[in-house]
């Protein structure tokens, strides 16, 4: 509840219902389509499908994840006013995003095969690796995100950027192989990584 009114308070400043979220572009799409059941929940969703005050409210959340310290991911205000004109989002937000798709895509995506052990044809296999180069650069995003946070921050969330990049080249072996259960351990090492990043932002001091 303090994030969620720390991110209000920021997205009224800037103008968030002025944010439009550009769509995530994954290559991965033939193998999302037979993969992935259902839409995205993720605050990029378009606002057909999204009303725009939910959308709001999903970017003042966004906002209050960058908070550390006392001190915003928006170091230069005039740049953040002049993206939100532009009708873009600071970068550091748009990774942001990415990380949260991801999230969602990696999870969806091991729940999926958890559920069709033995059923995967061929071709789904070579998709599945195709998303594992596409998730590698989600570690990418984690980098940038934590790029000028404070030291601590940003050597953990550089860690953890890091052991995510090499799971991903690893689990190329287990699904290249159609190894079900090498790749399940695998897929659940890689969602803690997530859901330890997503930690790791969400740390915002009680004073806030």
């Amino acid at each position: 509840m303090r994030a969620l009114s720390v991110g209000l308070i920021l997205a009224t400043i800037v103008g968030a219902a002025a944010f439009v979220v550009p769509p995530l572009s994954l290559p991965s799409r033939d193998f999302k389509i037979r993969l992935s059941a259902g839409g995205n929940e993720d605050c990029g969703t378009s606002l057909e499908r999204r009303s725009a005050l939910h959308n709001s409210l999903c970017q003042a959340v966004t906002l209050s994840m960058f908070m550390f310290g006392g001190a915003t991911w928006i170091s230069a205000p005039s740049q953040a006013m002049a993206a939100v004109g532009e009708g873009g989002l600071p970068a550091v937000t748009e990774a942001f995003q990415r990380v949260i798709r991801g999230q969602r895509e990696w999870n969806k995506v091991g729940k999926t095969i958890a559920d069709r052990e033995g059923k995967l044809a061929d071709e789904e296999w070579v998709n599945t690796q195709i998303f594992l180069r596409n998730s590698y650069m989600v570690g990418e995003d984690m980098r940038r995100i934590v790029r000028d946070a404070e030291e601590s921050k940003r050597e953990k969330g550089t860690a953890i950027a890091k052991d995510f990049q090499r799971l991903t080249l690893d689990m190329d072996k287990p699904t290249k192989s159609k190894d079900f259960q090498g790749f399940i351990e695998a897929q659940k090492k890689g969602a803690s990584y997530f859901q330890d990043f997503i930690d790791l932002l969400s740390d915002v001091p009680d004073e806030l």
